[in-house]
């Protein structure tokens, strides 16, 4: 059995209760829309940054103005798709959301927050478009841009209650207009799922 000298024990229980008294009750990743609280308090600000995963890849960041209102921007690789073809390519992006309200909360855990918005992206990549010729071969391609307008966007966010911390789930539909050197595109269009998380400063 291993035995500790009383004025080590002492030393230990109040270093411990130190840390306990400057830890924060709670850390919120962000500000969370409730009835009881218009703005979650915590160690975390209202800035945050982060990665997105899946579709579209890259970095992402997130700022909000109160507990409903953020501006969220993303510099990221994702699929694009022109008219009768595909592509993917780089995009640099914003949008708008806001957060409905807190439908479920797990005290010292999470609070599960649904959002909409509406956005813009510019994307500069490859696209390629299928050839007429009964085989249903791509052509060779080549670089292509252009704007397009995420519309709507539609979200779920975890805002973590132990750390400044949030995880999302995000989806939109992006219809735009783009075009190839050569060989213009009347139509661009993307559909995005991505999954991610952000850390608040």
């Amino acid at each position: 059995m291993i035995r500790f000298h009383k004025s080590h024990s002492i030393l230990s229980a109040v270093a411990m209760t130190s840390v306990l008294a400057l830890a924060p009750v709670s850390a919120t990743a962000a500000p969370s829309p409730s009835k009881a609280q218009g703005k979650a308090k915590g160690g975390g600000g209202n800035f945050g940054i982060g990665l997105s995963l899946i579709d579209p890849m890259g970095a992402t960041g997130k700022y909000f103005f109160d507990a409903h209102n953020a501006v969220q921007f993303h510099l990221a690789y994702g699929g694009v798709m022109p008219k009768g073809g595909a592509g993917h390519g780089f995009r640099l992006g914003g949008d708008w959301t806001y957060h409905i309200a807190t439908i479920a909360t797990v005290d010292d855990v999470f609070d599960l927050i649904p959002y909409v918005g509406v956005g813009v992206f510019g994307l500069v990549g490859s696209c390629w478009k299928r050839w007429n010729d009964g085989n249903g071969r791509w052509d060779r391609g080549g670089t292509c841009g252009g704007i397009l307008f995420r519309t709507p966007v539609v979200g779920f966010t975890f805002h973590w209650k132990p750390m400044p911390f949030d995880t999302f789930i995000e989806g939109s539909w992006s219809p735009g207009i783009g075009f190839s050197p050569g060989n213009t595109f009347a139509a661009l269009a993307s559909g995005d799922l991505a999954i991610g998380f952000r850390y608040y400063f």
